[in-house]
């Protein structure tokens, strides 16, 4: 089932500041999911997210050519509410991986990526309505927060890594809104 969402990022605030989360914005993203309906009351499967967020870096920090992402894929668990009618609300809960990074050309004419990655877990409430025996389509909001075990700098393109200090904040998570579309396929319930 692909969705499109509007994105928005959270930080975590440093001891010292919230550096690396100054000019994040919000954006868009893509998801891409499989669930199996073992019941009519669950549904197990996967997901994988990207999305794109603004990024204005502030003037202090000398960076041109700014980007930022998000990124999440794990196993979802959807509880759903009502087995017949026509519209399907549901909870759903995902665990699995998740990474937000900001990119960008630093004073020294090198691009940069600072990587903020870990364990992650989401939450979500959607609702589907059907628009055919076999399409539905709604509405759903999730959060998705990382468990940030470390914070990397690397020149783009990988190598020359180092890990940052958490003294500075970091990106750790979001919440979006979507729009889901549902191709079932196989015998109904």
């Amino acid at each position: 089932m692909p969705s499109l969402f509007l994105i928005f990022p959270q930080c975590v605030a440093g001891d010292r500041s919230s550096a690396r989360c100054d000019g994040v914005g919000g954006g868009l993203g893509i998801e891409f999911s499989a669930l199996w309906r073992v019941s009519p009351y669950f549904a197990w499967g996967g997901t994988f997210a990207v999305g794109g967020l603004r990024y204005d870096p502030p003037s202090g920090l000398a960076i041109r050519d700014a980007s930022a992402a998000a990124v999440f894929i794990g196993l979802l668990g959807r509880v759903y509410f009502i087995d017949e009618g026509s519209f399907d609300p549901y909870l759903e809960l995902g665990l699995g991986g998740g990474a937000m990074a900001t990119s960008g050309r630093e004073a020294d004419d090198v691009v940069y990526d600072h990587t903020s990655a870990g364990g992650a877990i989401r939450g979500a409430a959607g609702i589907d309505f059907y628009l055919s025996r076999s399409l539905r389509l709604g509405p759903s909001v999730s959060w998705m927060r990382i468990f940030v075990d470390n914070v990397q700098r690397c020149k783009s393109g990988g190598g020359n890594c180092t890990d940052l200090s958490t003294d500075d904040g970091y990106l750790a998570g979001h919440v979006d809104v979507s729009v889901k579309l549902t191709i079932m396929i196989g015998d109904e319930m």
